[in-house]
């Protein structure tokens, strides 16, 4: 898509209320693009009014059958615009929208320009924004237009979105009475339009757009909903993710107490055993030292003194003395392991 041709006036720094706003507004335009860009030369016109009514029956019948098809907003725009070329075929067509902005800015929505399709509804930052001229002159006006011999001046900021054409009419789509959109029709040579076929546009054009902006609502509350169901399911997720984390804390906090029970019982059990212990091994202290001489004996010639140390209680040494006939000792020193 080309970039927007330079506004007409940039927007006073201190006017809020002329500067085009940030934010994208989230009402759907009930017709802001109409009309898909024709192809060159337009073919031959269908003069509905003229046929048999059998046959305009018939061409309205396959039409709204052919709408009722459509779930997407874009491909109901572009069946429309197949439609209604039909009925007054067009060389290029501009479709214009000043949704959110105040005068004179508006934005290009369509126009045979752009070198790549551009979805106004979901991609408006893409959309060229452009101030004054004669094409903001006609969407504030909130009335149709018919040119007959148009000669645009190249230096109107939308000149490149329009030149090269000497007719043209603007048809304005209203929303809340103003003509929020507006769709620009164009032929190569002057004279290319019939006005006796401008009212009846006007009105389908119209009432397309009221069906275009329900489409438009119902495919942003099936998004909504969509996105709606997705945030619940994440947030069910969640929960059961933060209750399964309790619940893990929780088991985790019952394991540690129960680990912590066993070890003071093992903790206990421990220390009663090593009462158990301790007691047997006073007890074989006390027998042991119960074999240990009460008294040293009083031997003459002999200094005798003993010491008798074990690491815990009970210990494996063992002495004593024993007398001998002809004034002799004996002297027992043993290691019992």
């Amino acid at each position: 898509m080309p970039p927007p041709p330079a506004p007409s006036s940039a927007p006073p720094a201190d006017a809020a209320s002329s500067a085009p706003p940030d934010a994208v507004s989230s009402v759907p335009a009930p017709l802001t693009e109409a009309l898909e860009p024709p192809p060159p030369g337009g073919g031959p016109a269908i003069d509905v009014r003229n046929l048999p009514w059998p046959e305009r029956l018939a061409f309205f019948v396959d039409m709204m059958r052919d709408l009722s098809r459509q779930t997407k907003p874009q491909d109901m725009v572009r069946t429309y615009g197949k439609r209604m070329r039909q009925v007054m075929p067009s060389d290029a067509s501009v479709s214009l929208s000043r949704r959110g902005l105040e005068a004179p800015w508006f934005r290009i929505t369509r126009s045979n320009k752009f070198q790549d399709p551009v979805d106004p509804w979901k991609q408006q930052d893409k959309l060229p924004l452009l101030s004054g001229g004669l094409l903001a002159d006609l969407l504030y006006g909130n009335e149709p237009a018919t040119f007959d011999d148009f000669d645009p001046d190249p230096a109107d900021p939308a000149y490149p979105y329009v030149s090269g054409h000497k007719s043209m009419i603007a048809i304005p789509l209203f929303d809340g009475g103003e003509a929020i959109n507006m769709v620009l029709l164009l032929r190569a040579e002057p004279g290319g339009f019939d006005p006796d076929k401008l009212p009846e546009h006007v009105w389908m054009s119209n009432l397309f757009g009221r069906a275009a902006s329900n489409l438009v609502l119902a495919e942003q509350v099936k998004e909504k909903a969509i996105a709606a169901k997705a945030a619940a399911a994440e947030a069910r997720e969640a929960r059961d993710a933060a209750q399964a984390a309790r619940d893990a804390a929780q088991a985790a906090e019952e394991e540690a107490r129960a680990a912590q029970a066993e070890a003071e019982r093992s903790q206990a059990a421990a220390e009663r055993a090593y009462d158990a212990v301790d007691r047997e091994l006073k007890a074989v202290a006390d027998i042991q030292r119960s074999l240990l001489p009460a008294e040293l004996p009083d031997i003459p010639g002999l200094d005798v003194a003993a010491y008798y140390q074990t690491s815990t209680r009970a210990g494996g040494d063992y002495y004593d003395f024993f007398p001998l006939p002809s004034g002799r000792w004996g002297i027992l020193v043993a290691d019992v392991s």
